[in-house]
């Protein structure tokens, strides 16, 4: 905000004066809101509260009028609206006039405003406000987002048992807890894994709940690494000499000589062309600061080199090197496969920064390769640049690699404390997506169909079995058991880990056998009538052809219905998701 005096320009919109205390005569400042509400206020008050206002009115001051007109007071005009600014001078001010915050949205508009004006009595106030009862019963998953993302630790924890005591640590609606997104993916972690510990034991009919916050040190955001990791540190020299022939001052004879240093954070030094270096990476030398020339050179070469403009980068030696390499025309746009995921990442997120479309272009080609180690790492780099498809190949790798989709929640790195929440809820959203399209129905079209005649067998081995029509000796022998394999690693593979179970079961099955008379012939030649035995009208090698098919089919059918899962689409509502 800045201060303006009230008759520098014409008044465009109606304009409405606060209620008492603040439309009083003696006031020397006006302050108006987003929604054109006028506070008379007292300088003195707000810049004993705030020190940001009170850098403000050390500003040279509009002129004012001798007799102190009403028009003619100083005045601030800010975003925030009236209800909010009401809040925030309610509880500057030196009186007792505590009413309270209507509502969690209005408390998030004070605090946002008490750390944009820097008020500490203000934060103080909404840190109490936060964890009223009412709140705490009826939004603790939002209380839980809200003191996260102020960092209020001690209310972040009653937040968080309280929402685990009362089982909604997950959202119903992502909609109606805005600062679940906003907080970061470490706190929601923390919350899922104290989530864990809950222990529900009843005693003479009461329920009692128990959590354990063991291992849980904070749930607040750790400042623990940037974005992206820090790559592993070389030694400049051995770097040096793995490039000498390439981007040193002794360069190849044949090759123009360089006429620009790019220097590295950890002592590595590049002796580059600026000509390739504007066209490889346009933004790069705009972005860095040149360093002064070195004044104390003894001879013509060092002269030479000493006075050649140099740039001083945030990269180390190895993300310099690799990314030169991806840029020079003349030498190979590859990496080595033995560069760490870090590394890649490393070399990749350098490429954007400076704008190097030809090392993002070649790296982004082999993503689907180099984010196999660590796809979770992979994800959050992808998801926070728009990346929807680098994304989408990540989380499948989650799911094709992870011992159970449970286990996936229990992953956990550094970059999380740096990516917004909704970037994870996007993921756990997609894993659990994933189990309801292998779970949740199926169609299994041409089956060999009745390997006998009798309609008892055709029964038992149909040529088409969906969720609607499942022959119940399958649903009790095999797909109940499949049903919660899938719910654990939903795709066909997990259908071939039953393989053995259903083919014993058929290879075994004489449910389909009938009751036949045996005629027999005796000594004199008369023929009789002996005890009628059971006849199997289907072989073995036809219920295994059978179930061989089924097992296949199905593989193929789980397989295709994850495939079009996607990253924020579901294909059940939230409600069913959230309770698997």
């Amino acid at each position: 905000p800045s201060i303006t005096s009230t008759a520098e320009e014409p008044e465009l919109h109606h304009n409405r004066t606060a209620a008492s205390p603040f439309g009083r005569d003696d006031a020397d400042l006006i302050i108006r809101t987003a929604d054109h509400v006028d506070f008379h206020v007292h300088r003195l008050i707000l810049e004993m509260a705030s020190s940001v206002f009170q850098d403000m009115f050390t500003l040279p001051q509009p002129p004012s009028t001798p007799d102190g007109a009403a028009e003619s007071k100083p005045r601030v005009d800010v975003a925030e609206d009236s209800t909010t600014i009401a809040a925030l001078l309610h509880i500057i001010y030196p009186f007792d006039d505590d009413t309270g915050t209507p509502s969690l949205d209005a408390l998030r508009r004070v605090l946002d405003a008490a750390r944009k004006y820097d008020v500490p009595k203000v934060a103080r106030a909404m840190r109490r406000e936060l964890v009223r009862p009412a709140f705490l019963e009826h939004e603790p998953l939002r209380v839980f987002a809200t003191a996260c993302l102020f960092r209020m630790e001690e209310e972040a924890k009653i937040a968080a048992e309280r929402a685990v005591v009362k089982d909604c640590v997950e959202p119903v609606s992502r909609d109606r807890c805005p600062e679940l997104e906003e907080m970061c993916a470490g706190s929601y972690h923390r919350l899922l894994q104290l989530y864990r510990t809950r222990k529900v034991t009843t005693n003479a009919g009461v329920s009692t709940v128990e959590v354990d916050f063991k291992g849980i040190d904070t749930f607040c955001q750790q400042d623990n690494l940037p974005a992206t990791a820090p790559p592993r540190q070389d030694d400049p020299q051995q770097v040096q000499l793995d490039t000498e022939h390439a981007f040193t001052a002794s360069s190849d004879s044949k090759r123009r000589a360089p006429d620009l240093i790019l220097k590295t954070r950890d002592g590595g030094s590049f002796h580059v062309h600026e000509v390739v270096i504007d066209l490889a990476m346009p933004d790069l030398l705009s972005r860095l600061e040149r360093e002064p020339t070195d004044p104390d050179a003894k001879d013509a070469c060092d002269y030479a080199l000493t006075t050649l403009p140099a740039y001083r980068m945030e990269e180390d030696t190895t993300t310099v090197k690799w990314l030169l390499q991806l840029c020079y025309p003349d030498q190979p746009p590859v990496l080595p496969d033995g560069l760490s995921p870090e590394q890649s990442l490393a070399v990749l997120g350098a490429a954007l920064k400076y704008n190097s479309k030809r090392a993002e272009g070649t790296l982004r080609s082999q993503w689907a390769q180099r984010m196999k180690p660590k796809p979770l790492l992979f994800y959050f780099f992808a998801v926070t640049r728009g990346w929807k498809d680098e994304a989408l190949l990540c989380a499948r790798e989650l799911v094709a690699t992870a011992q159970s989709i449970a286990a996936i929640e229990w992953f956990y790195i550094p970059q999380m404390e740096n990516v917004q929440n909704h970037t994870y809820l996007d993921l756990l959203t997609y894993t659990r997506g994933c189990v309801a399209a292998a779970t949740l129905s199926f169609d299994i079209r041409g089956l060999p169909g009745s390997p006998c005649a009798g309609w008892q067998c055709a029964a038992r081995y149909p040529d088409r079995v969906w969720s609607g029509g499942i022959p119940p000796w399958l649903q009790s022998t095999f797909l109940t058991s499949t049903g919660e394999a899938l719910r654990q690693r939903p795709y066909g593979a997990t259908i071939s880990s039953s393989a053995t179970t259903l083919l014993a079961v058929v290879a075994a099955d004489e449910e389909n056998c009938s009751a036949e008379a045996a005629y027999r012939t005796s000594k004199a030649g008369r023929i009789y009538q002996a005890t009628p035995e059971r006849v199997c009208l289907s072989s073995v090698s036809h219920r295994i052809e059978w179930a061989n098919a089924f097992l296949m089919k199905y593989a193929e059918v789980v397989d295709s219905a994850v495939a079009v899962v996607r990253m924020g689409l579901l294909l059940v509502t939230a409600r069913l998701i959230m309770s698997l």
